[in-house]
């Protein structure tokens, strides 16, 4: 299943979902999925640090299931790219989601989206 679909465009310093997967259905117990996320975003002038964090569900009080990336301040009016992959097996899950969430740490503006692909696979 993927999804390029934007759920939000513009980030302030709080957590917002940037992307949701459609339900996956598991077909075996305790299989693994496979996640893979790319973003593309515009630079702001007064981020401090970029955070990406994957949770199951398709909100930012889902289960957060990776370690958080952190991604340094590019600048201001710059397109800049980050990517990810991990697996998590989340048991016996009908139809379970994930999201991609970005907090911009220290951001008095707001950070546009420009492109976004997650997609989880079972293993």
């Amino acid at each position: 299943m993927f999804s390029t679909a934007v759920a939000g465009n513009n980030f302030g310093a709080a957590e917002t979902v940037v992307c949701i997967t459609p339900p996956l259905s598991i077909s075996l117990p305790n299989q693994p999925v496979l996640l893979y996320w790319y973003v593309m975003f515009g630079g702001g002038a007064t981020i401090t640090a970029i955070l990406f964090r994957l949770r199951r569900g398709t909100t930012t009080g889902g289960v957060f299931i990776n370690s958080t990336s952190q991604a340094d301040q590019t600048a201001t009016g710059t397109n800049s790219i980050r990517s990810g992959v991990y697996v998590d097996v989340p048991g016996e899950i009908a139809g379970v989601q994930y999201c991609l969430t970005m907090t911009c740490t220290g951001n008095t503006g707001s950070q546009q989206v420009v492109d976004v692909c997650m997609i989880a696979m079972q293993l």
